[in-house]
């Protein structure tokens, strides 16, 4: 005969039977960088008692807003009673994001075993982002000695929100160098042209060239330089006389014929020079290369290293030089190729590989845009890509990732087998001991190594005196 078993909830046992989990985070506001990702963490547990929802199937999904993305993983979960795990939420912002916009993303949380939902709000505000770009109507230009040089400086936002640049010259000039105005105000993506003016000595006696570095400075504080050249001819030599007559003779008589010829001769060279190199230009400007990058976005840690892998290959007919550049990063990256020249055949690939370090203080979510560069050396043709390496912060420690009981609901006199598993997100093996509590009374203790990154576990034994002991678990 069959006895009736009673089942007394606790209040808290009857609200995890109508709401059997629950979602939570740590951090619900973050910064993101216009383009970048930042990454919420959430907790969700499976609060179920009783036995017909000792499995939980949970699926979670994100609101969008236009010209954003949510990325959730994993999206579906399968949770033992009191088990919990967590689920990544990275949220991309659009590349033209503007300084200072702040978005609303909801993720909701559904279980098959309710059909109330969880709701969480994630508040995601896009940081300012400095950049410029300073550029010439030209980057040489010749005068004569007492003449004025004029070059007309472009100075561009390439941030998301305004920016004072601050223009000056650096270092001491040796010829006179003004630039104007020395201040600019820009809004995001606006251009505006300044002046500079070399003023050549007009006691130059000599042909004479000279470079001038513009350094424009950005209100985030990083600096970008443009050096231009200039060219002087020598200033005419005043003529005392004393050539012009040889025995009381004319002279320039005898010579002129001698001028001529001169002249003659140079100007025959200037244009074999000339058909020369237009021949050499037609042959070359039809060189050109291929830079391709294997991923352009990296996701890493704090302090840590990431590799993107670069392949450059020639399209010209001939053999060509490739020499390759990196973008200055901002200020604790460190970016570098492992080649910064290669040499490639006609057809040929070559894989360089793009080293970007991460500084140790690196917050959760910030990011380093690095533009690598593949110029030929025979014609300047430039080719370029851009990697994005978004840090993603995990705290250093250990955690308790779950506690199971067999059988799952002990009964008085019931002997219970409890596992509890320990996560470290520590970049070491770390010693720890875990200590287990039944109803306040200390039933065990093991002294279990946690790898690096890893997860372990430890196994007691324990006699069941009541309904629903109480456990608890300590590290120490």
């Amino acid at each position: 005969m069959a006895i009736p078993l009673l089942v007394i909830l606790t209040p808290a046992e009857a609200q995890g039977f109508l709401y059997p989990f629950s979602i939570s985070s740590e951090k619900t506001a973050a910064d993101v960088d216009p383009g970048g990702v930042t990454i919420y963490e959430i907790i969700v547990k499976n609060d179920g008692y009783l036995p017909e929802i000792q499995r939980n199937n949970i699926s979670i999904s994100g609101s969008s807003v236009v010209g954003w993305s949510v990325v959730i993983s994993p999206q579906e979960l399968n949770l033992d009673a009191g088990e919990s795990a967590v689920v990544d939420v990275l949220i991309y912002a659009p590349a033209n994001a503007p300084a200072g916009m702040s978005v609303l993303h909801e993720v909701t949380a559904t279980s098959s075993m309710s059909s109330d939902a969880q709701t969480l709000s994630f508040n995601t505000t896009v940081r300012q982002v400095y950049g410029l770009e300073i550029s010439s109507n030209r980057t040489s230009a010749t005068g004569k000695a007492g003449e004025i040089v004029r070059y007309e400086i472009s100075v561009s936002n390439r941030g998301n929100g305004n920016d004072v640049v601050e223009l000056n010259l650096s270092g001491e000039p040796e010829w006179q160098s003004v630039i104007s105005p020395t201040g600019i105000l820009l809004k995001a993506g606006e251009m505006k042209k300044a002046e500079l003016q070399v003023t050549i000595p007009a006691d130059q006696t000599d042909v004479a060239s000279k470079e001038i570095t513009i350094r424009a400075t950005s209100a985030g504080g990083r600096s970008y330089n443009l050096t231009v050249s200039v060219f002087a001819y020598a200033a005419p030599v005043p003529d005392d006389g004393s050539d012009d007559a040889d025995d009381g003779q004319d002279s320039d008589t005898e010579t002129e014929p001698q001028y001529t010829i001169i002249a003659l001769g140079v100007l025959a060279s200037l244009i074999i020079l000339t058909l020369a190199l237009i021949l050499l230009l037609k042959g070359r400007k039809k060189a050109d290369i291929e830079l391709k990058c294997d991923e352009a976005t990296h996701v890493t840690t704090p302090g840590s290293g990431t590799v993107y892998i670069l392949e450059v290959k020639n399209k010209s007919r001939r053999r060509e030089t490739v020499r390759i550049g990196v973008s200055t990063p901002p200020a604790g990256w460190n970016a570098r190729v492992d080649e910064e020249e290669v040499i490639l055949a006609s057809g040929e690939s070559h894989v360089v590989k793009l080293h970007v370090d991460s500084p140790k203080n690196a917050g959760d979510g910030s990011s380093c845009r690095v533009t690598v560069n593949a110029i030929l050396a025979s014609n300047l043709r430039r080719r370029e890509v851009v990697t994005h390496t978004v840090i993603k912060e995990r705290k250093p420690g250990l955690r308790i990732a779950a506690i199971t009981n067999d059988p799952q609901y002990p009964i008085p006199k019931d002997g219970v087998h409890t596992k509890v598993r320990v996560e470290s997100s520590d970049n070491q093996d770390t010693t720890t001991t875990i200590k287990l509590f039944v109803d306040g009374e200390l039933k065990g203790s093991k002294r279990i190594v946690v790898p690096a990154w890893g997860t372990a576990e430890a196994k007691f034994l324990w006699l069941c005196f009541r309904h629903n002991p109480e456990l608890k678990v300590r590290l120490e």
